[in-house]
């Protein structure tokens, strides 16, 4: 997330503060055990969802993170830690309303709860083999319910969850349509209710070994798809930019890890009288039923070398698009065999030898990508899209 919006939100938890600071005038410390002049308002909540398991980087409070806690306690936070594991486990609720009779206390107590709390976010372990991510969200957001003021979540977690219902390791779902896995989760009931919440995703696709690390656009997706569940679930999303690096800590429950799909070389291509290769999600990507590219920049630099291969060998090129679902989608998957044409024509393809082609569901290949309610499967979904190339000597 730019760190003008992590300011924002820290900024927004202190006003909060300050506006209930300004009603209490000079009354004695209430039920709720605000002092005069602290800024302290009970009804706000702050939890931290840690992702304190293997294959993860050790979690750290890297400098946006900790003004977060700063500004919890400054809008004197009842706060809570998520430890997100195969068995996500509440620790707390603490008060984090800062005591004192005068300014200097309240500043010692300030800093004395920002420390505190912040070690214990850095102490987490898991204790149980796995990630769910989305049932560790969960239960923060239920620790965070009931007040009347915010309610912040930070999430500190690779999101690379590997428990149902949303397994990053089963095949297609780390290339997956982000909006596909939203409504899959909101169709299954999967989602919890965050409506109200504001969620900071921290670490999102930073990993450690043995999960190999993600490529810039595999990270970018995984950002992709966790911004649309939170969303569909009611949240206030924003991503932090700041980077986890390291290792896991040690001794930790085992945690699968995602075998991440292999970059497409064109390798084979030219090589016999004629070679097919996929160009799927990973490789081509396009927005939902659309025949435009997610990233058109990357599908340009992707194909590139399949661009340069066909004219080296002055191939013929047939391109046949697929789609997912059930409908057969035939102008759909057309149009986007056409969009890789006009991609390659663009890199010096000769457009006369290349014929494009559509068959929609009917694709050779086709996996079953809906369950038994007619709701789109994304990992399925995923593999179903893509365009088929296949390449002939002249």
């Amino acid at each position: 997330m730019p760190m003008h919006r992590l300011a924002a939100v820290a900024t927004a938890l202190t006003l909060a503060a300050g506006a209930t600071a300004g009603c209490s005038g000079g009354t004695q410390p209430g039920p709720g055990g605000t002092r005069p002049g602290t800024g302290a308002q009970p009804g706000n909540a702050f939890a931290v969802v840690v992702g304190a398991h293997a294959n993860s980087p050790h979690p750290a409070l890297v400098s946006g993170a900790g003004s977060l806690i700063d500004a919890a306690v400054a809008g004197g936070s009842r706060a809570s830690i998520v430890v997100s594991d195969g068995q996500p486990s509440l620790k707390g609720p603490v008060s984090l309303a800062a005591s004192g009779n005068n300014a200097e206390a309240r500043k010692k107590s300030t800093a004395a709860l920002s420390s505190s709390f912040a070690a214990k976010v850095i102490a987490a372990r898991a204790t149980a083999p796995e990630n769910d991510l989305l049932g560790a969200i969960s239960l923060a957001a239920r620790a965070t319910s009931g007040g009347t003021g915010t309610r912040t979540l930070l999430v500190i977690d690779s999101g690379l969850q590997t428990v149902a219902p949303l397994r990053f390791q089963d095949p297609g779902v780390l290339g997956a349509d982000p909006a596909d896995v939203a409504e899959s989760l909101a169709s299954a009931h999967a989602l919890p209710d965050l409506k109200g919440v504001t969620v900071l995703l921290s670490g999102i696709g930073d990993t450690a070994a043995p999960q190999e690390p993600l490529s810039t656009a595999q990270r970018a997706n995984l950002v992709a798809i966790w911004t649309a569940v939170l969303q569909r679930a009611g949240a206030e999303v924003t991503v932090r930019d700041e980077p986890l690096s390291g290792a896991a800590a040690d001794g930790l429950p085992a945690v699968t890890t995602v075998t991440l799909p292999v970059a497409q070389t064109f390798a084979t291509i030219g090589t016999s009288p004629t070679t097919t290769v996929d160009l799927g999600q990973e490789t081509v990507a396009f927005l939902p039923d659309q025949a435009v590219y997610r990233d058109p920049a990357a599908v340009q630099q992707t194909l590139k070398p399949l661009a340069e291969k066909i004219i080296a060998g002055h191939l013929l090129v047939s391109l046949t698009g697929a789609t997912a679902g059930n409908s057969d989608g035939l102008a759909l998957s057309r149009q986007r065999a056409e969009a890789v044409k006009q991609t390659l024509v663009g890199l010096g393809v000769d457009p006369a030898t290349i014929t494009c082609s559509g068959l929609g569901s009917k694709a050779p290949g086709h996996v079953p990508d809906t369950d038994a309610s007619g709701h789109l499967l994304p990992g399925p979904a995923a593999q179903n899209r893509k365009v088929i190339v296949e390449a002939r000597r002249a």
